[in-house]
């Protein structure tokens, strides 16, 4: 009987040893368990094969407004280190035609490409050059021309003081010197030089859906012309709305009130616009975009007394925008 108590004791010992993982509470850290097979659909699982992360997760930092309102600019900048290659192209129509002519034409076409980096998350900076042409005949105040060529450089510094994913809204500040060979409205060969500066804020009405933004843009111009020099200067109040109609496409509608003085800082009014439009973004893949904005005059006014309620002396009867981007 001892004999067997013994042999049943030894037998039970070794049992014990040999499968201490099948005995083992797992709430007993001083019991270690032996590793089991692995359920490869359990990620918890030790030695689980890692999930690779969504590609839409590094990418996750909503719309990217900068772009999305047409002739409006958002408060977005380019990411630190990040480059963007954009051409922009911004066409003015119909002007005012000659007293007792018919048949009077007016285009001014103003091509930029513009090479953006991301110094910072928030401090873009930028350089850019103009291919400029016209096709002008029997416009009141301009002589004929039609030409077309190098239009000119610029460079553009842009600072976003809030962002408006962490703020109740977007705001920042832009500055853009410009050096042109052409007089943008009449296409008369000039030395000319202008500053833009803009204040731009942005608003996320409904998250991800509905977007707002306003500008507030003053430029002064210098210019030379044979021996004449002449300064003006603009200033141009906009709003923009735009909602997402589709996964990566939103359209929306933009006013801007331009007006025009003599002078580089408002010494004489020379006239004013209103215009209105519709404007179109469309994403184009993951890194690149399309932007346009169609404008036309609604009611407009100025010093020289002009009727029908449109102002198309000193601006043009209508305005298209249209920009494509690629980001790398």
């Amino acid at each position: 009987m001892a004999r067997s108590a013994v042999v049943v004791a030894l037998s039970l010992a070794l049992m014990i040893g040999a499968a201490p993982g099948v005995l083992a509470d797992d709430d007993d850290p001083d019991v270690p368990a032996t590793p089991a097979t692995v359920d490869q659909d359990d990620d918890d699982a030790p030695g689980a094969r890692a999930v690779a992360p969504d590609d839409d997760a590094d990418d996750d930092e909503g719309v990217e407004t900068e772009n999305l309102f047409g002739f409006t600019e958002g408060t977005d900048t380019a990411e630190a280190g990040e480059r963007e290659l954009s051409n922009d192209t911004v066409g003015a129509f119909g002007r005012r035609a000659k007293k007792n002519t018919s048949g009077g034409r007016y285009v001014s076409i103003q091509n930029e490409t513009e090479f953006e980096y991301g110094l910072t998350d928030n401090l873009t900076i930028s350089g850019s050059a103009t291919f400029a042409a016209f096709d002008i005949h029997r416009i009141r105040g301009f002589e004929d021309v039609s030409t077309a060529g190098f239009g000119g450089l610029g460079a553009e510094l842009k600072w976003r003081l809030l962002d408006r994913r962490t703020a109740p809204f977007g705001f920042a500040v832009s500055a853009e010197p410009e050096w042109s060979r052409y007089d943008e409205a009449s296409g008369e060969r000039i030395d000319g030089f202008a500053v833009s500066l803009k204040a731009m804020a942005d608003v996320e009405i409904v998250p991800d859906r509905l977007f707002a933004a306003a500008n507030l843009l003053y430029e002064p111009e210098w210019a030379k012309e044979g021996d004449e020099f002449e300064r003006e200067s603009g200033l141009e109040l906009s709003a923009a709305l735009a909602g997402r109609v589709a996964d990566d496409v939103f359209i929306g509608g933009e006013a801007r009130f331009l007006s025009a003085f003599e002078g580089a800082f408002f010494e004489t009014h020379q006239g004013h616009a209103l215009y209105l439009g519709p404007t179109l973004y469309a994403g184009l893949g993951a890194h690149a975009y399309l932007s346009g904005a169609w404008s036309f005059q609604v009611a407009g006014g100025g010093h020289q007394g002009i009727g029908g309620g449109i102002n198309t002396l000193d601006f043009d009867r209508q305005q298209a925008h249209l920009t494509l981007g690629i980001e790398f």
